[in-house]
């Protein structure tokens, strides 16, 4: 049987046997070296393609995400092109019916100053001329209510004060008031 320092030992021995093969420089034959460099040549050239072909699926999947974000940023412009134009078409109809009760305010408007342009005098309707249905209406207004009242003429003013009252003889009393108020003083 070996011992503890037999065996140490020889497990010593081995451990530098195997550091020293590792350390001496491995030599191939001529034949050898060309093999070996064959077969790394094939496995470099094998790994390089994988690289590339790789390579190139990234960038074909690169490229057609980067073709699915505009699609779907060019729909979401669509969506937001179709949704302006359902608001420009609104805002259009509000336009078009405002345009129609102006036309119809208008026609109103228009009535009005030619009804209250009737009673004013010439010289006052030379100055309304030129000016916009809106200034007539207001200055026709403002005329006919500064103009005296004309017998059975729209301007008639009512009196600020009470009218005086007419005459009335001694207090006011007919003679038959007169008599009915002396009977009952009796």
């Amino acid at each position: 049987m070996e011992t503890e320092e037999q065996i140490n030992g020889s497990a010593g021995d081995g451990a530098q046997t195997d550091q020293a093969k590792a350390n001496a420089a491995v030599t191939f034959t001529a034949e050898q070296q060309a093999h070996i460099d064959k077969l790394v040549g094939e496995r470099l050239t094998r790994a390089q393609e994988k690289w590339k072909a790789d390579l190139e699926a990234k960038g074909q999947t690169d490229a057609k995400a980067a073709e699915a974000r505009r699609l779907k940023d060019e729909q979401r412009w669509q969506e937001l092109a179709t949704s302006q134009e359902a608001k420009a078409a609104e805002a259009e109809q509000k336009l078009a019916a405002a345009a129609e009760q102006l036309e119809r305010a208008n026609a109103v408007v228009e009535g009005l100053v030619e009804a209250r342009k009737r009673d004013l005098p010439d010289a006052i309707l030379k100055a309304l001329d030129g000016r916009d249905i809106y200034d007539q209406l207001q200055l026709a207004t403002a005329f006919a209510e500064a103009m005296p009242a004309q017998a059975g003429g729209p301007a008639q003013r009512t009196a600020a004060t009470k009218p005086t009252p007419p005459a009335q003889g001694p207090k006011g009393l007919t003679d038959e008031e007169r008599r009915k108020a002396a009977a009952r003083t009796f």
